[in-house]
């Protein structure tokens, strides 16, 4: 079972720090990982389209509509972190719109989103994402548990080296999507 405190147990493992057993305890590991854990697996999860991390929805239009430029708003999942494609996107026809303020405004009547959701169950991560964030927590907490800038650096090679190969493998799930010219594209031929 992977959980938080597993995750920052094998990065204070690569710092050579003692393990804790919980994030809430009076410990300084336990307070660094505590502020790092969550910023380093958000933004983790923000840079790669994982495939754990996918959702889909319909979204439900609001009621109150923009000022200008789009017809509708739409309120987005709580736990939307940013748009894969929307339905029509994935028709190879495009739909104009724009993300503001926890809303997607846009023209279109009905929106349905894949998206890339803030997925906090440890559960559910791929075991290289795992790896990738716990070499992320190692390398943010570095310098205030081991003060040592050649570990940080070797641990920054090694999340270099790690990272493209869990985005690869993830990228390698599924058959590839069809990329097809838009009316734009055509149009230049």
């Amino acid at each position: 079972m992977t959980s938080a405190v597993s995750i920052c147990n094998l990065a204070l493992m690569r710092l050579g720090t003692a393990p804790i057993t919980s994030l809430s305890e009076d410990t300084k590991a336990a307070t660094v990982c505590n502020a790092f854990y969550e910023p380093c697996r958000d933004a983790l999860l923000r840079s790669h389209p994982w495939n754990f991390a996918i959702k889909r929805v319909e979204l439900a239009q609001d009621s109150t509509e923009p000022e200008f430029e789009f017809a509708y708003r739409y309120a987005l999942p709580a736990d939307f972190q940013k748009i894969v494609r929307t339905e029509d996107e994935s028709a190879s026809c495009f739909t104009e719109y724009r993300i503001e303020n926890g809303y997607l405004l846009t023209n279109a009547g009905t929106v349905k989103i894949e998206y890339h959701a803030k997925e906090t169950d440890p559960n559910k991560f791929d075991s290289l994402f795992v790896m990738s964030l716990a070499l992320s927590i190692a390398i943010a907490a570095c310098m205030w548990l081991t003060d040592n800038a050649a570990l940080k650096q070797s641990l920054q090679e090694e999340y270099g080296n790690m990272l493209p190969e869990a985005r690869s493998v993830d990228a390698q799930e599924g058959t590839p999507r069809n990329i097809e010219a838009d009316a734009w594209v055509v149009a230049r031929l």
